[in-house]
Formats: structure tokens, C-alpha cells, sequence
């Protein structure tokens, strides 16, 4: 573009230029850029504000140079800009940072904001350069991912861990990780509604809640649950003679708190919980009855182990 077809332009953004002004060739310069570009002298006279300010925030600079320096700043920033000014003019650095403006709109507009000092051949600074770039839709993509991210956790909350079959399929027993608690021990019946995600005992990986509570009329309850989460894993429905007092239990790994737990049944119902062998074995990914009647673990390490348990000798 030639100066002839550039002037009309930067006296149209700062119609005080004059000959030798150092601001005219910033405007020309800062024309084509798409991110925001304020320059103020270093009185405080705002004298540049590029098409990509107007674009961002939704001012001419005929309406921007009339208002006050502090315009842009969000209620709790009005001090702002005098502050970047000064500290720049007294030769301090300013690190680039995320700021709110409030734009001609009244919406807030989230920026990353560069502030530079502008200096003559002599060194001494004659104004300031706010750089800023609209951040929101890189905001907005991050805040998608992430409750992308989150939707698939609580969605994953819903996969039961362990599922036994018991007396030839007319008892199923299941557990299932809760996102951020409401792990649960449900007992399968045909045509009966668990709930999810209407009620649960469980919060979302984001911090809210889910649902309506945790029960509603018409939904099945969990016959167990446990908040905060342990983390289940494998189950198993003991059956063997090798611990005769546990016969009817049902035993579930935590891989979180690292421990194989005794859930102690009367009926389909359960009574009580025992934490079995806590921090002994790191996490319990699985829980098997062998053909021997003792239980099996295998543990979920680098290098985990297969561990078998049995009864002590007295």
C-alpha cells in the first residue's frame, strides 16, 4: 500500500497527527494486524486504536478517544490502565497477562494483553502500546474439551466393574464406580430402574450434582454404596468351606484405598462391611474363589502379584 493510499486512513484514526508525528507510522503499521492495538501518549491522550480495537470492542476511535482512560477495565480493573502507564513510563516491566474488558456492548471480552513501552532514538519513552488479543474462543474450546472430558468420566461411572451370577442366574450381583462417590452394590432385577443419572450418591468430576437427590419414588436404591469412592473393582460371591464364617459374603476390591472389602450379607440384604488386608497389597484390581475354596488377588501394579489367601493354622 502506498503512503498516498495510507494517510487518509491514519489522519481518519488520529486526526491531530501532524508531520514528524511518531504515532502516525504506528497506526499505518497496526492497520492490518487482527488483534487489538491502543497506543496512549505518555500524558494519557489516546492516540491510536487500530481497526482490530474497533472490531474487538465495538468503539470508533472517535467514541474511545472521548471517553475516560480507564473506558475498557471491568468494574474491579477501573484503575488498571493508569497503573500499567505508570509503572511502564517509570521504566517497569509489565508481563503479559489475562484481563476482562467490558466492550461498547456491555459484555465482558477476555483478552491476552501485551503492554510495551514506546521509545524514541534517544531512549526516552513517548508512549505505551496495549496489545490484546480476544482469548474467548480458545476459552470456549477449552471449557468444550473439558466438559467433554468430564461427560465421559461420569458417562464411564456408569460401566459396572464386577458382575456375579449366582444360583444359576437367578441372583446377579453387580458393583459400579461412581463418578466423585456413589460407587455402588445393585442386585439385578428385571424391569427395575437404578436411577442414573436422576439420583446417586456420587457428584460429577466437575463439582456439581447430578440429578434430583438420591432417591426418588419408582427408582431401585443401591443395597450398598460408598462415598467417597473407593474405587471397586473385581467381586466375587463367596461360596467355599475353607472360611466357613464368610460363606454368603461378598468380597470387592478397592483400588483406591487399596484394600479387599467383606460385605456381610443376611439374605440380599446387606448388614455390614469389614476392610480386609488394608495397604497390605497395594491396589486390588481383582477377587476370585478358587476350586480350593480359598480367594485370589490380583493386584493392579507394574509388577503385580497373584496373592492367595487361606485360613491361618489355629
Amino acid at each position: 500500500m502506498s503512503p498516498a493510499q495510507t494517510e487518509p486512513i491514519v489522519e481518519s484514526m488520529n486526526e491531530s497527527s501532524a508531520p514528524g508525528d511518531p504515532f502516525a507510522p504506528l497506526a499505518a503499521a497496526f492497520l492490518h494486524i487482527e488483534d487489538s492495538a491502543i497506543v496512549f501518549s505518555a500524558e494519557g491522550e489516546l492516540v491510536v486504536w487500530n481497526p482490530g480495537a474497533e472490531r474487538l470492542y465495538g468503539y470508533t476511535f472517535e467514541e474511545a478517544r472521548r471517553k475516560d482512560i480507564s473506558f475498557l477495565a471491568a468494574p474491579e480493573e477501573s484503575g488498571a490502565t493508569i497503573s500499567l502507564i505508570a509503572r511502564i513510563l517509570s521504566g517497569q516491566p509489565v508481563p503479559p497477562q489475562i484481563v476482562d474488558r467490558i466492550g461498547k456492548d456491555g459484555n465482558r471480552v477476555r483478552i491476552s494483553l501485551r503492554v510495551s513501552p514506546l521509545a524514541g532514538a534517544d531512549g526516552a519513552i513517548f508512549g505505551v502500546l496495549f496489545m490484546g488479543r480476544d482469548i474467548f474462543p480458545e476459552v470456549e474450546r477449552e471449557n468444550r474439551l473439558t466438559e467433554m472430558q468430564m461427560r465421559e468420566r461420569d458417562i464411564a461411572a456408569l460401566v459396572p466393574d464386577a458382575l456375579y451370577i449366582h444360583r444359576q442366574g437367578k441372583i446377579v450381583w453387580v458393583n459400579e464406580h461412581g463418578p466423585q462417590g456413589g460407587d455402588e452394590i445393585n442386585l439385578v432385577k428385571s424391569g427395575a430402574n437404578y436411577g442414573w443419572p436422576l439420583v446417586t450418591f456420587g457428584r460429577s468430576y466437575a463439582g456439581f450434582a447430578i440429578g434430583e437427590g438420591t432417591s426418588a419414588p419408582g427408582l431401585e436404591p443401591p443395597l450398598h454404596h460408598w462415598t467417597p469412592s473407593i474405587a471397586p473393582s473385581g467381586m466375587a460371591f463367596y461360596t467355599g468351606a475353607a472360611f466357613p464364617g464368610w460363606e454368603g459374603n461378598l468380597f470387592v476390591g478397592s483400588l483406591k484405598f487399596q484394600y479387599l472389602a467383606r460385605v456381610v450379607l443376611d439374605g440380599t440384604r446387606v448388614v455390614s462391611e469389614e476392610r480386609l488386608l488394608e495397604d497390605q497389597f497395594g491396589r486390588v484390581r481383582d477377587v476370585r474363589q478358587g476350586p480350593d475354596g480359598f480367594l485370589y488377588l490380583l493386584t493392579d501394579e507394574g509388577d503385580g502379584r497373584l496373592v492367595r489367601l487361606q485360613p491361618t493354622a489355629n
